[in-house]
């Protein structure tokens, strides 16, 4: 009764603050919404988990580099609210700028299936609609669904807009992907988060498991892999970055080829991370911090190495 009370809560405040972005104006409300992160975020308790994360990760940073890293993180996500209802025209908008078109040509001229790596990092809710518009390249997305079902419909609702085939991480979700794999269609995956499933890899330099969709799928139904991001900047203006295509490793050594390429991938994230340390999502349990999470770490590892 009391998590339905607290969904019931969360949902009415989701869709009054929707509401009212809504109304303003696209800048007008990206910077609200950026306002009342920043202003919100430093009192809540969450900060604590994302200044142990950064710490953990780059712990070259002084204490108030950290902070005001986590400040940004905390504007990038109150902008980020405030902009769910634009999303649909975000492309009538003109703040987003392509970076690297050309690498996107090569990638749909092979005529494969292609899988779009991306993390949490700026906007990362505009790159279907960008992707899907502007460049014609329909493709299906695959996200992790919030633990609110109300909450969860909304979002549904805005990103059927730009993506009408949406995909919640699980069972159900990764036969979907291999089906429109094997259609010829392209998928959109985010690879940064924290699984329960997946390999341990190195991430910043300590052992985080990820999961290895990316690497199987590509391996097995030869995809092209296209790592994009996006940026931003000028607060309320958007890079979205294309690197050239990923070529996986295939040694014929399944096991070696899927960690190797994951490998890779994880430190393709560290990159863009380190680049702009305040616009990833540093909220996620990324790396073992409780005892119990160490010691269900190390026997994935050793399962690892023993196959």
């Amino acid at each position: 009764m009391m998590k339905k009370m607290r969904y019931a809560f969360e949902a009415i405040f989701a869709y009054l603050l929707f509401g009212l972005f809504r109304l303003l104006p696209y800048r007008v409300a990206s910077s609200l919404g950026g306002f009342m992160g920043r202003f919100l975020g430093k009192y809540m308790a969450a900060s604590r988990k994302a200044r142990k994360n950064l710490a953990t990760a780059m712990p070259e940073l002084s204490e108030t580099e950290v902070r005001d890293h986590i400040l940004d993180m905390w504007d990038n996500l109150g902008r980020i609210m405030a902009e769910y209802p634009h999303l649909p025209k975000i492309e009538d908008k003109g703040v987003v700028d392509i970076i690297n078109e050309e690498a996107f040509q090569r990638a749909v001229d092979k005529g494969k299936p292609i899988i779009f790596v991306t993390a949490h990092i700026g906007n990362w809710e505009v790159l279907p609609f960008v992707i899907n518009a502007r460049l014609n390249a329909p493709m299906a997305l695959v996200f992790r669904a919030p633990n609110n079902p109300w909450v969860d419909r909304l979002l549904r609702r805005i990103r059927a807009k730009g993506t009408p085939e949406q995909l919640a991480k699980g069972p159900k979700g990764a036969k979907g992907i291999v089906k429109i794999i094997r259609d010829g269609k392209n998928v959109g995956m985010l690879v940064d988060q924290k699984m329960n499933e997946g390999i341990p890899i190195p991430f910043f330099g300590r052992n985080a498991m990820t999961v290895t969709s990316v690497a199987q799928l590509s391996l097995k139904y030869d995809c092209t892999v296209l790592p994009v991001y996006c940026e931003r900047y000028h607060g309320s203006h958007f890079k979205v970055n294309f690197l050239d295509e990923m070529v996986m490793t295939s040694s014929g050594q399944i096991g070696k080829d899927i960690e190797a390429n994951m490998r890779r991938i994880n430190e393709m994230l560290e990159d863009w991370i380190r680049k702009i340390p305040g616009q990833w999502l540093w909220l996620h349990r990324r790396w073992p911090h409780k005892k119990s999470d160490h010691e269900r770490l190390e026997k994935k590892l050793k399962k690892t190495k023993s196959t």
